[in-house]
């Protein structure tokens, strides 16, 4: 008789845990469900970005809700900047780390695609487009770090409630250069003396995966070039030691002020043009003098992945995510 009653008071527990998980809850609700965020737009791919709402309390949304929204300048204030600053996700955390005070998204740089959200029917969210006026944005060489922010905040919503301590979202905003991120790295370089002999014959394959002591690092310093970690053969310095501008497909090789070595051009490189993340591949011809010889590099970057916004990026499938 006791094991006949466990059974039925667990099987009542059992049926009221699925009958909460099968029906709506008393009230649904409306929130921002990133209240704290940076977004990076990268040069040469899309210009905009999505911002979105939530709807919550409900197993299936049976129809179109409209939720209202304003710009909410009075929340870009010191108590949300250090909330940025210490309670984001990391990378937002280390983003804003940079920035010391809020500075409003100016308005002649962004449009948005509309004045309110729409949760459509039978989906638990709804997304606004903000578009960015790049030929603006790029201009200001600053916008490598989030200076400006957009601050927007829920006004009514066609639901039951509105969650007040998540009623309101900041967005910061910066971008980053076309060929940022990881690369695997691979070449030749001829050895020389100051006379021009040739001395040696270093070859460094790629080899993929290899240890990430033998992979470059391109990292952004304005929309349209980035700085490489390393130079021929030789090991990573944890320093910029050269530029790397991107025109088209052309590319131009630079020292960097403050690198360990004087670089110059030696023919031409190029960027293969493709697409989709996976297939990107740089081709470096430079020199550069150390420990009295001259080398001649012969360098092939093949892309290996790069984080934007948090996210592991190493390949994509559409090649309409970019311009």
């Amino acid at each position: 008789m006791k094991r006949i009653i466990i059974l039925l008071f667990l099987v009542q527990i059992l049926t009221s845990c699925y009958e909460d998980y099968i029906t709506d809850y008393d009230y649904n609700s409306v929130y921002f469900p990133i209240q704290y965020n940076v977004r990076t737009i990268v040069q040469g791919e899309k210009n905009y970005i999505l911002m979105g709402v939530g709807l919550g309390g409900v197993r299936e949304n049976n129809k179109n809700r409209i939720v209202d929204f304003r710009l909410a300048p009075e929340m870009l204030n010191s108590d949300t900047l250090l909330l940025m600053k210490t309670t984001a996700m990391n990378f937002v955390k280390t983003e804003m780390s940079y920035i010391d005070q809020f500075a409003l998204l100016p308005t002649n740089i962004y449009s948005l695609s509309d004045n309110k959200f729409v949760i459509k029917k039978g989906s638990p969210n709804g997304t606004v487009k903000i578009t960015i006026d790049t030929t603006l944005f790029f201009r200001d060489v600053d916008n490598l770090r989030p200076k400006y922010q957009l601050p927007v905040r829920i006004t009514s919503a066609d639901a039951d409630t509105i969650l007040t301590d998540k009623s309101f979202a900041i967005i910061g905003l910066k971008y980053e250069n076309f060929l940022y991120g990881n690369y695997w790295h691979g070449g030749k370089s001829v050895v020389k003396d100051l006379n021009g002999n040739v001395l040696e014959t270093i070859e460094y394959y790629t080899q993929i995966p290899s240890a990430s002591v033998k992979d470059w690092e391109l990292r952004s310093i304005s929309p349209y070039s980035v700085v490489s970690d390393a130079v021929g053969s030789l090991s990573k310095t944890n320093k910029a030691e050269m530029k790397i501008t991107l025109n088209g497909s052309v590319v131009k090789i630079e020292s960097v002020n403050g690198g360990t070595y004087t670089i110059e051009e030696d023919g031409p490189s190029y960027y293969n043009q493709a697409k989709l993340l996976q297939d990107r591949k740089i081709f470096l011809n430079y020199k550069y003098q150390f420990d009295g010889k001259w080398y001649h590099a012969t360098d092939t970057l093949t892309f290996r992945n790069r984080i934007r916004d948090g996210v592991n990026e190493w390949q994509d499938e559409n090649p309409e995510n970019y311009n």
